[in-house]
């Protein structure tokens, strides 16, 4: 089987995943084409040397690369496009002769996106993001040739199986189109070096933006909350905060440290590496996720757990911790056993003082850690991954 996955744009991570899956079998040859920034991520796994590298120039046009590489898709039997967010019309799916997969990371974009569109989320740009806008929309009419790029694709696989799920309630594609959805992450034995601090430990990973998670909620409960523990808690946000994140939440949460010598606070202004990121993460007792009930994708409106998912999940895959979510937000059903709903700044507040007073509690988790743990090993997500690889491959034929 000879398989293409092209990765023109972010998503890093996903293309790390499949990787994994896809190393050490001799009876898939893979094709990676891969934008400059993301190769440079990757260019230290070793199994990179298994597969064929193609990594278009940072300023070569996405139309140009491809067709460069014509011939060599060509001779392709799959073509996963892992992120399409941009420059649709460039992608030739319908001249590759193998079968192809788009993977939806945006899905009323895709499917829904004249009531998607949202002009006020305009008041949300800096006047740098609005130009931009508006080239994609008066210039590169991308809400156009995404239309076009939907229509040829052969399959379509939605982040989780809540975005699929919604897709088909609300028919936007037919069962025959629909592809399982592709593994982001795996789980693995815990590896810990030293035991879990004394002191509760709460961690909020991903870069501090208050567009996909509500930090002024979280400033709010924190004051609270300090006023009322008996015993030390730890707050560690866990990607970048830029200038103005400092600034809004940054410095009330240093202060709010420096009042209470009972609570404890770590941020980061640059980029978190990964195996810092994975020890602090490991140390943490919970994950909090105050995700946003909507995420405006350019100027298009998408619904966390429902047209959205947010990377918490592949966060509880991956590290097996119990984690906080509201409850507008719908973790698949899969992943419940490590999940925690908050209502409110009050029910949050309650949970939160019962867990850093008797952490013990948070043993209940393990027999739902370990069910994960089973349902997304490595093992489990390649058999899964290579099943969906082999029935395209039958359906071509």
């Amino acid at each position: 089987m000879k398989l293409a996955i092209i990765e023109l744009e972010t998503h890093v991570e996903c293309v790390h995943a499949l990787c994994i899956l896809l190393a050490g079998d001799p009876s898939i040859t893979v094709s990676l084409f891969l934008a400059q920034h993301v190769w440079q991520e990757l260019k230290e796994q070793t199994y990179l040397q298994q597969f064929s590298v193609f990594v278009k120039p940072a300023d070569q046009p996405c139309r140009k690369f491809l067709s460069t590489h014509h011939a060599h898709l060509n001779q392709q039997d799959i073509l996963i496009l892992d992120t399409v967010h941009r420059f649709y019309d460039h992608y030739p799916v319908s001249s590759w002769k193998g079968q192809t997969l788009l993977r939806v990371h945006n899905a009323r974009f895709y499917f829904d996106k004249l009531r998607a569109f949202s002009w006020s989320s305009w008041r949300y740009m800096s006047w740098n993001e609005i130009k931009y806008n508006l080239k994609l929309i008066f210039k590169e009419w991308d809400w156009f040739y995404v239309n076009s790029l939907r229509q040829q694709v052969d399959y379509i696989s939605f982040m989780d199986t809540a975005m699929q799920q919604y897709a088909m309630q609300q028919k936007w594609c037919t069962a025959g189109q629909l592809v399982a959805p592709l593994p982001v992450s795996f789980s693995e034995p815990a590896t810990r070096i030293e035991p879990l601090p004394l002191d509760f430990h709460i961690v909020i990973p991903g870069g501090v933006d208050q567009r996909r998670k509500d930090y002024d909620f979280v400033v709010s409960v924190l004051e609270v909350l300090v006023k009322k523990i008996k015993k030390p808690i730890q707050l560690t946000l866990l990607g970048k905060a830029g200038k103005a994140a400092q600034k809004r939440w940054i410095h009330p949460l240093e202060q709010l440290a420096a009042q209470n010598k009972l609570f404890s606070f770590r941020w980061f202004d640059q980029r978190v590496a990964q195996q810092q990121f994975e020890e602090i993460i490991e140390s943490a007792h919970i994950i909090l996720a105050p995700i946003q009930p909507y995420y405006f994708f350019k100027t298009y409106k998408e619904w966390y757990g429902k047209t959205k998912m947010s990377g918490i999940n592949a966060d509880i895959i991956r590290y097996l911790k119990p984690c906080l979510v509201p409850s507008a937000y719908r973790l698949p059903d899969e992943l419940q056993p490590l999940s925690v709903e908050f209502t409110g700044q009050a029910s949050l507040i309650e949970q939160l003082l019962q867990w850093s007073e008797t952490p013990e509690q948070l043993n209940e988790f393990t027999p739902g850690a370990l069910q994960i743990q089973k349902r997304y090993s490595k093992a489990q997500q390649e058999q899964e991954f290579k099943r969906v690889l082999q029935s395209l491959i039958k359906q071509r034929k």
